[in-house]
């Protein structure tokens, strides 16, 4: 199975080279990273619209009576791009569905299913055993520093934006990763206007929401045991738009700390050492992964997999993390996590 980041450098292939070499081929885009694998997939939209070109768009895997009773007219109007995206467990149906879409493909037409969002293993085993003999499989990895400077790159060259390598790098460094973060921290650059200031300021302001108040803030009080403060702190940076994507890394980025200090590790980057180890001796492991899965509920709501208020999942998930310091457990009946 060939890695994402490789396929999107083939992608910079001309449109032609591109439908030459995928047309009439099931593109499978496997892994966790939803902004990665939505970004592979609006390349390939890009690369293959024209004007007499078909796009159905199709949010839920079909069941077979429905590709039974659209698919004259799904697959006989000529070139077409078909999309579907998988979640959970997959039914008997869906693949029996697709193996019958893959199956009628015809050059230049193109059949790109993603998958992201599942959970289980098990579930995930299944789907790759059963799509990967359908056509070309690719791998979502999680990105490194470099890769997720490429990815910066390629977005301010598409929004018309100039930053030097130093300010490029330093985003990579600090969102870890995270490509919803710093696509979020360079749209909030191309939204502001401040010619004046060093690309290095820039960045610092995106990082920040450019308050009093920035996520380094949150987290930190949030470590202390300080829930009133840390909660009005989540306010200020929502009600100034701060990106979630960057509430939720830096929560995540905490609280790995303290599981990886718990384990006998270093805290992770940017965080308060010594608060970072004092609460990682007095608390169990098992309280430490309790919030790290109220993050991740947070995190599943900004990708669509999970269907709340952020606002509300967010309080929950910085709570918790707050309650740690205190000694107490947090009750919020609404998001308890099982």
């Amino acid at each position: 199975m060939k890695e994402i980041t490789d396929f999107v450098r083939d992608l910079d292939a001309t449109k032609d080279d591109f439908i030459a070499d995928y047309g009439g081929k099931t593109i499978i885009l496997f892994g966790e990273e939803w902004q990665l694998i939505e970004e592979t997939r609006e390349i390939i939209r890009q690369k293959i619209k024209s004007s007499e070109r078909e796009h159905c768009d199709m949010d839920k895997l079909p069941d077979s009576p429905m590709l039974e009773t659209s698919g004259g007219a799904l697959f006989g109007g000529g070139p077409c791009l078909y999309e579907t995206t998988g979640y959970g467990k997959p039914s008997s149906a869906s693949l029996e569905s697709l193996k019958i879409k893959a199956s009628r493909l015809t050059a230049p037409d193109i059949f790109c299913i993603s998958f992201y969002g599942i959970t289980r293993k098990n579930y995930k085993d299944v789907w790759l055993r059963e799509t990967s003999a359908l056509g070309f499989a690719v791998a979502a990895t999680p990105l490194t520093i470099a890769l997720t400077a490429s990815w910066c790159r390629r977005w301010l060259k598409n929004w018309e934006l100039s930053l030097d390598d130093d300010s490029v790098l330093e985003l990579a460094t600090q969102t870890e990763g995270n490509l919803s973060a710093a696509k979020q921290c360079l749209y909030k650059i191309r939204l502001s206007d401040t010619p004046n200031i060093s690309d290095s300021e820039k960045i610092t302001a995106a990082l920040s929401g450019g308050a009093r108040y920035n996520i380094s803030h949150l987290t930190e009080a949030a470590l202390s045991g300080d829930g009133k403060k840390s909660l009005a702190i989540l306010n200020v940076l929502l009600d100034i738009q701060e990106p979630p994507p960057l509430i939720v890394w830096a929560l995540g980025n905490a609280v790995s700390g303290l599981l990886a200090t718990k384990r006998g590790g270093a805290p992770g980057w940017g965080l308060p050492n010594r608060i970072v180890r004092e609460v990682a001796t007095r608390t169990d492991e098992s309280r430490i992964l309790e919030v790290l899965k109220r993050v991740a509920y947070a995190d599943k709501v900004i990708k669509g997999i999970a269907r709340d208020d952020i606002r509300i999942a967010l309080t929950d998930a910085v709570a918790g993390l707050a309650c740690l310091r205190r000694g107490n457990r947090i009750s919020t009946p609404k998001l308890q996590v099982s």
